[in-house]
């Protein structure tokens, strides 16, 4: 049986298909939305890693040497700043802690971190 064109019944079908076909739509873009950045799980730093630290400004390693022991009570020493905690922290946290004690003597604190085995192979 058809329905009258601009009846109250035809209005309403053409409103709930018109919501449905938005409502799967909008399902297909947000299933083909790449994943941020942050949603990728980091990995968390482990005893017998090393770290490679390197502040682009100064354009230095720091510690001297090309990668930087975690000592057994799971820190890392550096000048100026002391102890770390590197054991049980991801690369990204402990950065920010990193820039965030240099803050009090560089004004461009930024550090670049890699995670490294005993051999220099990056970790991931």
């Amino acid at each position: 049986m058809a329905v009258p064109r601009g009846s109250k019944i035809r209005n309403s079908r053409m409103r709930a298909a018109s919501i449905l076909v938005a409502i799967v739509f909008a399902g297909g873009l947000q299933a083909q939305t790449p994943r941020p950045a942050s949603a990728v799980k980091e990995r968390v730093i482990q005893a017998g890693d090393f770290i490679g630290l390197h502040h682009p400004y100064l354009g230095c390693t720091f510690g001297g040497n090309e990668h930087i022991p975690i000592a057994e009570n799971g820190t890392i020493l550096l000048p100026i700043i002391g102890e770390v905690k590197a054991v049980g922290v991801t690369p990204s946290q402990l950065v920010q802690d990193i820039e965030s004690k240099l803050s009090q003597y560089l004004i461009h604190p930024e550090v670049k971190l890699t995670v490294v085995d005993e051999s220099g192979k990056p970790l991931r």
